[in-house]
This record gives C-alpha cells, structure tokens and sequence, in this order.
C-alpha cells in the first residue's frame, strides 16, 4: 500500500487548517470569481458533504466542497472510497457540484495555485478511465482511503478544471 504525504498530516490540526483557508481565502475568493456565497455550512456538524452552496450570475446554485493543501502538487488525488473498511463512499460520489482546491506553498498569505473542479465531468473521467489512473491509499482520521491519481494538466486540458490562482 503506498501513503500519501497527505496521510502524515494530524487530523485535527488539518482541520484546523482548513477553517483557517476557509474564512482568509475561500470565502473572500468566491466573490472574485464571480459566485455569491448564498449558504455557508462548513461548521455545519450534520454534513462534511460541502462547505458552502454559491450562486453564479446567472442565478445557478452549486454545492462546493473546499480542499485547503499545506503544499503545491502536480496532480489530484480522487478520493473514491473514503473508507474501504467501512464501506464509506468519498468525496467523488457525495452529493456536490464543485471542488475548490488551493494549494499553499508559504504558511501566511494567498495560495500558490487553486483550481475549481466540476465534480460531474470529473466522476465521468474517473470511470471512463479507472483502469488506467494509477491508485493511492491513505490512512487519514477516518479510514483506509482509495484514490485515483491524474495530473491537474490533464483535467485543465479536459476543461474539468479551471486554474483560477
């Protein structure tokens, strides 16, 4: 089983990164980018499904889960079962529009890359091509967790990405 970088990372501490990237940079962005924040759940304790529901210009809503990451990676990794030994699903298969992902390289300040991801074109690349996207598991606080890895230069070619920062 090969680990991630990811899977070293003490869970509450990553979650306390994540409510830091979420009110300094998450929110303020969306506006930027030209979405209302309509719905903001992410202390929300009866869902971890997303952090917020936006609207775009033209009245549209979106459910976004926001992935805040300690360094820049090349790729994404797709978490496909959140936890194997209990059967959970992951964040592929949850009922959300969106991924909101920024890296940061510096502990202070505005991330070094963020992308925002529509979460249906990505489930039909992921199943369209499984068999070749190389797997990773982790062990984070809940669980033994599948992912399918792909470069974030071929999501962007795909126009299931948009680099945004």
């Amino acid at each position: 089983m090969q680990k991630t970088e990811q899977s070293k990372l003490d869970w509450e501490k990553f979650r306390e990164l994540e409510e830091i990237r979420h009110k300094g940079f998450f929110l303020p962005a969306y506006e930027l980018f030209g979405y209302e924040v309509v719905e903001d759940i992410f202390d929300d304790v009866k869902t971890n499904d997303y952090d917020v529901i936006v609207k775009d210009r033209a009245g549209k809503l979106y459910k976004v889960d926001e992935k805040a990451r300690q360094r820049d990676y090349d790729d994404l990794l797709v978490e496909v079962m959140q936890c194997l030994r209990a059967g959970r699903i992951g964040w592929l298969y949850k009922p959300i529009d969106m991924i909101f992902y920024a890296s940061w390289t510096e502990p202070e300040g505005a991330p070094s890359s963020a992308y925002l991801v529509d979460l249906s074109r990505l489930k039909e690349f992921v199943i369209e091509n499984y068999e070749e996207l190389p797997e990773f598991f982790s062990t984070k606080g809940y669980g033994l967790t599948l992912n399918k890895r792909t470069s974030w230069k071929v999501l962007e070619d795909l126009k299931i990405a948009e680099k945004v920062v």
